[in-house]
Order: structure tokens, then sequence, then C-alpha cells
């Protein structure tokens, strides 16, 4: 969601490490200077929350309501002067499949959810690693993103 929120650019780099609270955190590198701290944590009786917010130089925008929230640092001063409160991902999602219904043309995002999960894969892997992991190896065509599978307790595993 994120990476939809800088226009869908890849990174350069990812590379994992821990945050508070020992989160999981990956940290995204583009190549004009932008970096994306990404985390995710999930615990046994860990009341359900979700947080889909991208803090920038201007300002905060909550991604689920599409509301964005003054700059002055880390402090939130609540909704920016003139902004009003958005649509949403979800909703502007929606709205986009609607009228690409209505109008008869073909809303064809397969590149952009191929990028998408790629670039989740990325994280998942620079999380694993703890090192870096770099776009242009994941997309070279002449050898495999993953290791090839091993033998476990007999059995191949993909």
């Amino acid at each position: 969601m994120a990476v939809w929120s800088l226009g869908d650019a890849a990174p350069v780099a990812a590379v994992g490490g821990f945050g508070e609270r020992g989160a999981p955190v990956v940290r995204y590198e583009f190549a004009d200077g932008t970096v994306l701290q990404a985390s995710c944590a999930r615990a046994v009786r860990m009341a359900t929350t979700v947080i889909e917010m991208v803090r920038g130089t201007d300002g905060t925008c909550d991604l689920l309501t599409g509301a964005l929230l003054g700059g002055a640092g880390d402090r939130q001063v609540g909704p920016r002067a003139g902004s009003g409160r958005g649509i949403g991902m979800y909703q502007a999602a929606m709205d986009s499949l609607v009228r690409a219904v209505l109008s008869g043309q073909a809303a064809d995002d397969a590149e952009i959810m191929c990028r998408s999960t790629l670039v989740a894969i990325m994280g998942r892997m620079a999380a694993d690693r703890g090192g870096p992991v770099f776009w242009a190896d994941l997309v070279r065509r002449d050898r495999p993103v993953f290791p090839a599978p091993t033998m476990h307790s007999g059995v191949n595993v993909a």
C-alpha cells in the first residue's frame, strides 16, 4: 500500500531488521532517495489493530480513510486546513473498478499487482536474511529468485 502511495515505483533495495518491541521492520530504499519503513507485528492474544499510514515531510496520510494530518515533525495536528477528508485507498480502488466496468474499458492492473507482490516478497526476504536484497537481483531472468527445493524428512519441499 505504501508503494502505491509512492506511485508504484519499485524500490532499489530492502534491508530487514527489528524495531521497537522486537517487531520485524523492513527499510525500502528508492532511486530518488525516498526511504520507506514497513513493519508488522503479530502475536497470540494481541489486539487486532490495522494502521496504514504514510508519513512524509509534509505531513501524514491515513490510507484507510484518506485523512491528511498536518506536518510539524512527528506531532499530528489534526486534519490539514482545506484538505478535508479523502475517500481512502480501498474506496478509490473500488471507484476505479466501477468506472472501468461502466465505461467498458478494461482495468488491467496486473503489472502493478505483480510488482507490489514482488515488493512484499522482497521485504520478507530482507527480513529473513537480515541483509540487503536488491531489486535488480530479483528481476534477473538468468536465475531463480529463491533457492532450489530441498529434501526434508525424505520429502521434496518446494
